[in-house]
């Protein structure tokens, strides 16, 4: 049979209490933050902020369809300019060989 002496049993028991002690602690923050969380005010502050960020995010989804927009005004008019000068050059080429 094992005998441990009495001043280690006391000195596991310690560090026991201590780690016991150490759990509770980290579970009552939990338990005190999940009742902060769940008052009215964090709810309304997480509400308003994911509204913040979706009026955000949609901004920027404007902003990128406009920034297409006339990205594709540009190359459309530089497309139609393109046409004009081919035209221009057929036109002068037909002119030439009829004279």
């Amino acid at each position: 049979m094992l005998v441990i002496p009495f001043s280690t049993t006391m000195q596991v028991d310690a560090m026991e209490a201590a780690i016991q002690a150490e759990h509770r602690r980290i579970q009552i923050e939990r338990a005190n933050k999940v009742l902060f969380d769940e008052t009215d005010k964090v709810k309304t502050l997480h509400g308003k902020m994911l509204e913040s960020d979706s009026i955000k995010e949609n901004k920027a989804l404007v902003d990128y369809k406009r920034q297409i927009a006339v990205l594709r005004k540009a190359q459309d008019a530089a497309f139609v300019d393109q046409q004009r000068q081919a035209l221009e050059v057929r036109r002068r080429v037909l002119v030439w060989c009829r004279s």
